[in-house]
């Protein structure tokens, strides 16, 4: 790649080395195409440094996302963590509530059929 200077001194050497034109006035002049260029090309060049300025300021970003994702992902593993430990040391007390209250039940429906049984043997005696 050629710079923007680099050009606009080919397009000089390229004016001076030019056969002398019949109109010397004219000849002093650099075509008028040379300036569009050379305005072009620096352009051109503050362009490219704009997009690798960008692309830069992109990169950092994306550097600064992934860091935070990488922090959010260990503080919401830290909280499962956290949350399997208390659900372990519920769940046990959990388990014997279930079963004491399955003893409650079996001993309160044992207790309504032993109930039932000597209702109905009473009501059967008065009824001989």
């Amino acid at each position: 790649r050629l710079s923007a200077a680099a050009v606009a001194a080919a397009a000089v050497v390229a004016a001076a080395s030019a056969p002398p034109h019949p109109r010397t006035h004219l000849a002093a002049r650099p075509p008028a195409g040379a300036s569009l260029l050379l305005d072009l090309l620096q352009r051109k060049e503050r362009l490219e440094a704009a997009r690798a300025a960008q692309r830069a300021r992109t990169e950092a970003l994306q550097a600064e996302l992934s860091a935070a994702d990488e922090t959010l992902s260990a503080k919401v593993e830290q909280m499962r963590a956290e949350e399997a430990e208390v659900w372990s040391d519920f769940l046990p007390l959990l388990h014997a509530k279930r079963a004491r209250l399955r003893k409650l039940e079996a001993d309160a429906l044992e207790r309504d059929l032993s109930l039932s049984d000597v209702e109905a043997g009473a009501g059967h005696g008065e009824s001989d």
